[in-house]
């Protein structure tokens, strides 16, 4: 009797698995890496995020409309706030309207990004797809580039791709891409998501690939004047580095 009494124990446990499963992409739905998702976290939940160096915190206030704030590595400080949810009843296109504001903590000036996505599918299965424009103001960009700020200025139109796909009861793979097509600036994180058992968090390990422009000081000798005569070239430097993240209901 202790035979069927074991399997039919198991048998549950791995029911109970799966169901975990689903929650687990269900709750965690509202991002991929740092990127929003056309989904918002649950009402009356506070839900923390690590990406590198980015610590961020989000309120769901209603179903429909979260807010927040970050940090990142403690030099600056930003606020979130976005609207979004199912566009259809099967509840598999959703979309979401926010913006993000950002300042320095020394310094002046500020950044700002409006944006807007859409997402397609489960959230076990799902594709999203966003637009939005990234804004740095004068100030700030004085304060981060100097003399090269005209040619260094990321202000740009931004582009988003998006997607997760559950692989099995514990995994999942994680992808999201950013670009600012008039400043050349992209971003890549693929990587997997790791649950834990009761899908309260998890974890994602990748890589995050940088494309990023930057202005290397050349120059030559006159011998006609006998002075050196700077020559500036904008540049674009391409930059992998591991990439880890971490996220938990509070």
């Amino acid at each position: 009797m202790k035979t069927p009494r074991f399997i039919f124990v198991a048998a549950l446990a791995l029911i109970g698995l799966a169901g975990n499963a689903q929650n687990g992409a269900h709750l965690h739905s509202s991002r991929h890496f740092y990127a929003p998702t056309g989904r918002t976290i649950p009402q009356d939940s506070i839900y923390l995020n690590w990406v590198g160096p980015l610590l961020d915190i989000n309120f769901g206030i209603t179903e429909k409309f979260s807010a927040g704030i970050g940090t990142p590595l403690f030099t600056g400080v930003y606020l979130t706030g976005s609207y979004g949810g199912a566009l259809n009843e099967a509840g598999t296109i959703n979309g979401r309207v926010g913006n993000l504001t950002g300042f320095p903590v020394v310094g002046e000036g500020y950044y700002s990004l409006p944006y807007g996505v859409m997402t397609f599918g489960t959230p076990e299965h799902e594709i999203t797809l966003g637009t939005g424009y990234f804004f740095m103001s004068n100030g700030l960009t004085n304060e981060l580039f100097g003399t090269n700020a005209d040619e260094l200025d990321p202000s740009s139109a931004v582009i988003n791709v998006g997607s997760y796909q559950q692989l099995n009861n514990r995994l999942g793979f994680a992808f999201e891409g950013w670009y600012l097509a008039e400043t050349d600036w992209l971003v890549l994180m693929p990587g997997v998501r790791f649950y834990t058992q009761r899908n309260r968090k998890y974890w994602n390990v990748g890589i995050i690939r940088l494309r990023f422009p930057y202005i290397d000081d050349q120059g030559y000798w006159d011998p006609n004047t006998n002075e050196w005569i700077e020559n500036p070239v904008r540049k674009i430097q391409n930059l992998t580095l591991p990439m880890f993240s971490f996220a938990t209901y509070l």
